[in-house]
């Protein structure tokens, strides 16, 4: 999924096609849920709690946006419905995909799928390094346009002197949420197995260089929470002794700290790289833009808390004909799409998940996939989060994975 915007606009190029090629990820995951649901009842999955619980969610959840286009009287544009209703409904199908795969499989292969998640993660890192250094239409030359559904370049407040990276993911903002996971779990291998530390802090660095040049502030945040994460639990028994000994020191660097962002509050970097904005934006400020546009989903979901129809907010509103409402925030998006009732099943469905991972034996990617679960919660309230495919497909797969590896060893102990 990091790969497919990059390789769909590439190939086509030479193939023709765009649309087929954009389609492709949704019909693969469609047909791999489709063989999922049939292992399932081979193997008698279908008949843990966990599992059937986790399916009447998703189901309820599928059929609420099926219903919008049936009695929905908007003259609903029938394209936006589909892409939202694939954006909302892929993450569950990627987590019942890993929960299935997580269960069949003789032996976990956990390490395996660490190997994956970095060396992905790490071609990701180099190829946004070359898209630094190099002039800013490289990726032109790959077929990225706007006419294409992809912006070729990202820069804050369209200073040139302030490029961001989206190295092959479709933007900046993304990118960095998706390079969250794999810091956070190069994090968690440094904390816990120091003899690696040759091998893996050229990595975190290298993860490190790329998230910073995103420039997401999200993502800064998101990183810092679920690394927070993991750093209190590795370390819950010594952090409080550290704390109480060392306090003043803390507090005497907290202090400094924020007398240098006071005293450098006003030049041109600060303004630029922490507020996106100064006094030469001619555009909307971004902050108060985000601020103004959840006000009026607050409002408008207020209004009709049944919900305007998928389609109608998020990524897939750009294509609709009624017009594009972005809320930046992936909540008030579906709470406008889908309703309450529809914001209330999703926020259902992340507690369970959020439960049985949690219930699943300790291992590294339990404690990534609960760290990075905060940090994404907090990053959802500023972006579309689980409508980008990386992010999505890396999260909800792996949490599937560690649930149904979890319910395959419990089966057998019982056996």
């Amino acid at each position: 999924m990091p790969f497919h915007l990059f390789l769909s606009r590439w190939l086509s190029l030479y193939t023709g096609g765009l649309g087929i090629w954009d389609a492709s990820k949704d019909l693969i995951t469609l047909a791999l849920l489709g063989i999922s649901i049939f292992i399932s009842w081979q193997t008698g999955l279908y008949k843990n709690k966990t599992v059937q619980t986790l399916f009447l969610l998703i189901a309820v959840y599928g059929i609420l946006h099926l219903l919008f286009i049936l009695f929905d009287n908007n003259d609903q544009h029938t394209r936006s419905w589909i892409i939202a209703t694939l954006y909302n409904g892929r993450i569950l199908a990627y987590l019942f995909v890993g929960l299935v795969a997580g269960y069949a499989v003789k032996t976990f292969p956990k390490e395996t799928i660490i190997k994956i998640i970095l060396i992905t993660s790490t071609i990701t890192c180099f190829f946004a390094l070359v898209q630094y250094a190099l002039p800013k239409d490289l990726m032109e030359h790959f077929g990225y346009s706007i006419e294409r559904g992809a912006k070729p370049s990202f820069f804050i407040d369209d200073k040139l002197d302030f490029p961001r990276v989206m190295s092959t993911v479709r933007d900046p903002n993304s990118y960095g949420a998706y390079l969250i996971l794999p810091i956070v779990l190069l994090w968690n291998f440094i904390l816990r197995r120091s003899a690696s530390l040759k091998k893996l802090v050229p990595l975190l660095v290298l993860h490190g260089i790329a998230l910073f040049l995103t420039f997401s502030r999200g993502a800064w945040l998101g990183v810092l929470i679920a690394g927070g994460f993991v750093t209190v639990y590795v370390y819950r028994k010594t952090l409080s002794s550290f704390l109480k000994k060392n306090y003043l020191f803390l507090a005497i660097l907290a202090v400094g700290l924020l007398v240098v962002g006071f005293s450098v509050r006003n030049t041109y970097v600060f303004k630029n790289v922490i507020l996106h904005s100064d006094e030469s934006t001619v555009m909307a400020d971004p902050n108060e833009l985000r601020v103004q546009l959840q006000d009026k989903a607050v409002e408008d979901i207020a209004n009709d808390p049944e919900g305007h129809g998928p389609g109608t907010a998020g990524l897939a509103s750009i294509g609709n004909p009624n017009g594009t409402f972005l809320t930046e925030n992936y909540y008030l998006q579906l709470g406008y799409e889908v309703g309450l009732i529809g914001l209330a099943i999703f926020l259902t469905l992340l507690a369970l998940v959020y439960k049985s991972v949690s219930g699943t034996e300790d291992s590294d990617l339990k404690f990534v996939i609960l760290a990075t679960f905060w940090a994404y919660a907090f990053m959802a309230l500023l972006i579309h989060l689980w409508s980008n495919e990386a992010v999505a497909a890396q999260w909800w797969l792996l949490a599937g994975l560690v649930i149904g590896a979890s319910i395959s060893n419990t089966s057998k102990k019982k056996t």
